[in-house]
């Protein structure tokens, strides 16, 4: 790992502890929480609208970005600021959802959003009930033997 990587590694590091905080501010005031309830598809429609504010290096929007679109109300409506709030709260789930990165998942990509969007559009889940769907350790299959065996060539 060179200097350089170090660095962005640090300073992904302070995104996130930077992010975390702001989430526990906005969860405190209910902003967070009122917004929890948007609609997927509105999510999905005002993510869209405002992806390259967000990304405006076209690499994923990063936890630097997310922040500095933060730190920025004015540049966004009411509704676009309160998905930011999500990405916000969410920016975790949402950077797994595809494995497009090399090593750690740090930034949410465009492939990410794609399958965000995927789940927000034919469910009628919200980014709260998504993550709650995501945990529920009940949806799992914990035994090997529920997992059928791979066809045999030739069936």
């Amino acid at each position: 790992m060179t200097l350089s990587d170090d660095r962005k590694k640090l300073a992904d590091h302070a995104a996130q502890a930077a992010l975390r905080d702001i989430v526990w501010m906005l969860d405190s005031d209910g902003s967070v929480q009122k917004a929890d309830e948007l609609d997927g598809v509105k999510v999905v429609a005002l993510l869209r609208k405002s992806w390259t504010r967000l990304d405006p290096d076209k690499d994923g929007i990063t936890r630097v970005e997310l922040l500095n679109a933060l730190r920025n109300p004015r540049s966004f409506t009411p509704e676009e600021y309160t998905v930011l709030h999500l990405l916000s709260k969410y920016f975790d789930m949402i950077i797994n959802f595809s494995d497009d990165e090399d090593g750690e998942e740090t930034r949410i990509t465009r492939k990410d959003a794609a399958v965000l969007a995927q789940f927000l559009l034919h469910s009628n889940h919200t980014l709260a009930s998504l993550s709650r769907w995501l945990e529920d350790p009940s949806r799992r299959s914990t035994s090997v033997d529920t997992i059928a065996p791979p066809p045999l060539a030739g069936d």
